[in-house]
């Protein structure tokens, strides 16, 4: 799912830091033009996943598939978050705020590691989607509030 935020990433970055030397207005319209397009491949691939999920889910094995798609199902809330987080995260490379991106992302892991534990031991499986989606509700809070400080 993230594949066509990270091309969008990759493609948009040295465009974006350019244009932030001269006009952070103009290269923060530029992400709200263009990331829309990505979102909307996003949205696609994720629709034909959740209303296939059970074919999708059988092309690669034939056990559990109640239970894998349920996760599945629960996972998609992480791609609202993603959704979210992204397009700060590329502004805030942008900006050069690689050691607060890189901050946050081991802010992340060890909570992660934390949370880990106790969710997997009284959800089973099923706590390591939700250890995941706490990790991106965590990054994307966090990488909102950093933007409407700068």
């Amino acid at each position: 799912m993230r594949k066509p935020l990270s091309i969008y990433q990759t493609l948009m970055l040295p465009k974006i830091s350019g244009i932030l030397e001269f006009d952070r207005a103009r290269a923060i319209s530029l992400i709200r033009k263009t990331y829309p397009f990505a979102v909307f491949l996003i949205l696609i691939q994720s629709a034909v996943i959740f209303f296939y999920k059970e074919e999708v889910i059988t092309l690669f094995t034939l056990e559990s598939v109640e239970l894998i798609s349920r996760l599945l199902s629960i996972s998609f809330v992480g791609i609202i978050m993603t959704l979210i987080n992204s397009p700060v995260a590329l502004l805030l490379m942008a900006l050069d705020k690689k050691r607060t991106l890189m901050i946050l992302s081991a802010c992340g892991f060890v909570l992660g590691v934390v949370l880990a534990a106790p969710l997997i031991k009284i959800y089973g499986v099923t706590g390591t989607v939700y250890t995941l989606l706490f990790i991106e509700f965590f990054l994307a809070t966090t990488l909102v509030i950093i933007k409407k400080r700068k």
